[in-house]
């Protein structure tokens, strides 16, 4: 059902007739008194049982109705349903104008359902499912309802104490749905209560009712699609994608898709950053995984830039999120993924050195483990083949062997001597307070392979004078 912010009038009468002009006024009076004796207690209280009857009578008049969204009403229900006389319980919840003694329907209204399913209210809606008449399957489908269950109403607000309370009770029909939202074949399975807490991004209720059994739902539309998986890489909600996903890969299937295959990879958001992109930014690894599994192109989606000429892997990588990089690399199949230069003339190895070796503000907490897991992620890029290290300027390539040596990087430093020139047997570094030979730094510390790197560099590099001064001569 859906919630209402102004306040609707406690009261509204079926008659123009004098004698019933004070009812408002009378019941809303005697609603407070009451109101104050149960909550605060006080010296009042032996004026409860008349007030008690007084509230009873008004209620029996035929010229009064009551809103279940008013505030004062709610309150009398839930302190009502606490109480061990029934008697204000049951006539409080038979009367509303759908139903009970004004409509003249003996059973209870099922509206006081609706409205404190979607509250939360988990104790009164125990209540409730034991009261006769009380239907827990009750559908809001009569013209301009959507066709809502108490059950979808507390998907949709994510009230899972509620939830649990109706899934425990065997009448609950868990995938119930309007007819209209079967589709035109009248297989699919829209708008049911995990139908609406995908379209409300509520990941609690949509995990409760997975475990619970419930159907995938049918999720049509392209646009709307795309807006909820945004919206769910955003909020990390991997229960809700996983939904959406098995729900278009099904689509598709059955040629039910727009186009027939189902390619999120396109999908961005307003900076033109793809699903993958967001993910990756974030370093949620079981969000990337999901796309993952359900992607028919996961290496090509890695190469899409974006509005800022970034992939993937620069989100990655400028963030210092090292286990998100460890799913990616391996699946790279183009440099572009891995080696574009943004619009700022930063690669993803240049932006991650940068994050390195600069001096930023890092809670004391967590200055530790950021530092290395960005240390990783150098590691990790100058480990791939394609990573070129061309881009980093002479003072950044000397400021990361100098924090690389002082850390005790040797994976780096080897990286390096592998992959760029500039690191050679001639090298020097910074410790913080002399320049000294990084050969010298690797021989002190047993470091054998970077100690060997550099001396075939060294003698590559002499042979290439030699071979030049003899074609000189």
């Amino acid at each position: 059902m859906d919630e209402h912010t102004t306040e609707r009038p406690l009261l509204r009468q079926n008659s123009n007739s004098n004698t019933d002009t004070d009812l408002p006024t009378r019941l809303r009076t005697t609603i407070d008194s009451l109101l104050n004796i149960w909550i605060q207690g006080g010296p009042s209280q032996h004026k409860e049982p008349q007030l008690r009857k007084e509230l009873e009578a008004l209620l029996h008049n035929p010229k009064t109705t009551i809103e279940f969204i008013d505030p004062q009403v709610e309150a009398l229900i839930l302190l009502s349903a606490q109480e061990t006389d029934d008697a204000l319980f049951n006539i409080l919840i038979a009367h509303d104008p759908y139903a009970g003694p004004n409509s003249g329907f003996p059973a209870p209204s099922n509206e006081i359902l609706f409205w404190a399913a979607t509250h939360g209210h988990a104790s009164l809606v125990e209540r409730l499912l034991n009261v006769d008449g009380i239907d827990p399957n009750v559908m809001d489908d009569e013209e301009g309802g959507e066709g809502e269950t108490p059950l979808s109403c507390a998907a949709s607000n994510d009230q899972v104490d509620v939830l649990r309370i109706l899934l425990n009770d065997e009448r609950v029909d868990i995938d119930r749905c309007p007819e209209w939202g079967k589709g035109k074949d009248g297989k699919g399975d829209g708008h049911t209560a995990l139908w609406w807490a995908v379209w409300s991004g509520k990941e609690r209720a949509a995990r409760l009712l997975c475990e619970r059994g419930a159907a995938v739902p049918r999720i049509e539309g392209e646009n709307i699609v795309h807006k909820l998986l945004l919206e769910a890489v955003e909020k990390e909600s991997v229960s809700i994608m996983e939904i959406i996903l098995a729900s278009c890969r099904e689509a598709y299937a059955t040629g039910r898709g727009p186009r027939g295959f189902f390619r999120w990879q396109f999908f961005s958001n307003h900076n033109g950053q793809t699903l993958l992109s967001l993910a990756a930014e974030t370093g949620n690894v079981s969000v990337l995984e999901l796309l993952e599994q359900h992607s028919d192109n996961f290496a090509g989606g890695l190469n899409l830039l974006d509005l800022n000429g970034r992939t993937a892997i620069w989100h990655a990588a400028s963030k210092g999120h090292d286990k998100a990089l460890s799913l990616l690399l391996p699946v790279v199949n183009h440099p572009r993924a891995i080696d574009a230069i943004d619009l700022q003339g930063t690669t993803p190895l240049a932006v991650a050195v940068e994050q390195w070796t600069a001096r930023r503000e890092y809670p004391a907490t967590q200055r530790s483990k950021a530092l290395t897991r960005r240390a990783e992620v150098i590691q990790q890029l100058l480990a791939h083949p394609m990573v070129k290290t061309e881009y980093l300027g002479d003072e950044q390539l000397w400021l990361l062997l100098g924090r690389s040596v002082r850390s005790g990087h040797a994976g780096i430093v080897e990286g390096l001597a592998r992959k760029d020139d500039r690191v050679n047997h001639e090298s020097m570094y910074f410790d913080g307070c002399n320049e000294k030979r990084l050969v010298s730094w690797a021989e002190e510390n047993h470091y054998g392979v970077l100690v060997d790197l550099l001396l075939v560099k060294r003698k590559c590099a002499d042979e290439a004078s030699s071979e030049s001064d003899t074609t000189l001569c």
